[in-house]
């Protein structure tokens, strides 16, 4: 069993923000040059989902911050009626021997950043500068203060791009910014694996001797499927059936029966009525299997994604409860400590 994310709770986000349609291969997201090097997760999708029978296809692999920072920068946003959004990276990642505690939101599109800046100073964030680029300082929503306690840094640069987190992972985007960095070459060539008419993709790598980097999720599917894993990729593309694909790397000598049996759960992670390997591997598409690689798509219907999503919902909210019942007896000295288990 791998430890515990101290104050990460690692989910499936399921989503879709509201903004102009797009369409742009995932090495083409105009953010990625700002994405610092050695980020464990990487995620991008497009900003409107919405346009099939669907109730929303993003599918994000990210921590319960990274969507703090998603629902608060709309809240913050709101009071720029002409705002445009269109492409939507969300990073997290571990310093060395740390959690997944540095957590950054970048969105290409318009914005009228004075109008946004001016309504945040009004509700109490502090102007600073960084690299002679205007920065807001905020402090935790009031609704939030329970599952939020970072400050965080809110930058938009040239009116296009929205750079919003903790503040050091601000400070490396805006250093990358201001330099011209082009993206890293690892992520490019990780995400090159990506078919590119996908509408959200994932990227979540671990680095081996990180202690940390591990999913509060222990021993469920999505646990199982990363262990003993360098990186692994997916990709959704929704159209009038949700097609996912699967691209894993093991930073070991894996046996290629082991591989198999990660293809198999795979499949099963979405559709439940398949119990046994060999059917499940029959419902891949593409399917792909080396000493140390698979790669593997499945095909769901509108509704078999819809009964995903909602198992997924709810898995989510015993996830986030469960990390909020520690962070109250971690304030709470004199309660005895809890013991609980993520559902399976």
């Amino acid at each position: 069993m791998r430890p515990l994310l101290a104050d990460c709770v690692f989910i499936v986000l399921l989503a879709a923000i509201g903004g102009n349609p797009a369409i742009a291969a995932p090495v083409d997201f105009n953010a990625l040059p700002l994405v610092p090097p050695g980020a464990q997760i990487v995620s991008g999708f497009l900003a409107r989902q919405n346009r099939y029978k669907t109730g929303g296809s993003s599918l994000q692999l990210v921590t319960q911050n990274n969507i703090l920072d998603l629902h608060d920068w709309v809240a913050l946003a709101g009071v720029d009626p002409n705002r445009s959004f269109s492409e939507i990276i969300q990073v997290a990642l571990a310093p060395p021997g740390d959690t997944l505690s540095e957590h950054l939101l970048l969105i290409n599109g318009s914005f009228d950043r004075e109008h946004i800046f001016r309504s945040a100073e009004l509700n109490g964030a502090k102007p600073l500068k960084y690299l002679a680029e205007p920065v807001l300082a905020i402090e935790p929503f009031a609704r939030e203060r329970l599952d939020m306690t970072d400050t965080r840094w809110l930058a938009i640069l040239e009116d296009r791009i929205v750079v919003f987190g903790t503040p050091w992972i601000v400070q490396q985007a805006l250093n990358r910014f201001e330099n011209r960095v082009p993206a890293d070459p690892i992520l490019m060539d990780r995400l090159g694996l990506l078919k590119p008419d996908v509408n959200c993709w994932n990227l979540v790598a671990f680095v081996p001797e990180n202690p940390q980097a591990a999913f509060l999720e222990s021993d469920g599917p999505w646990s199982i499927l990363f262990d003993d894993t360098d990186f692994l990729i997916l990709g959704i593309h929704a159209d009038s059936r949700i097609r996912v694909d699967l691209s894993l790397q093991t930073n070991s000598k894996s046996e290629t029966a082991n591989l198999n049996g990660k293809a198999a759960l795979f499949g099963r992670i979405f559709i439940r009525e398949v119990a046994r390997d060999e059917d499940s591997i029959r419902r891949l598409k593409n399917l792909h299997v080396n000493e140390k690689q698979i790669t593997a798509s499945v095909l769901l219907s509108a509704e078999d994604f819809l009964e995903w999503k909602r198992d997924q919902l709810n898995r989510n909210q015993q996830l986030i409860e469960r990390a909020r019942e520690r962070k109250r007896a971690a304030a709470s000295p004199n309660q005895a400590p809890t013991m609980s288990t993520s559902p399976h």
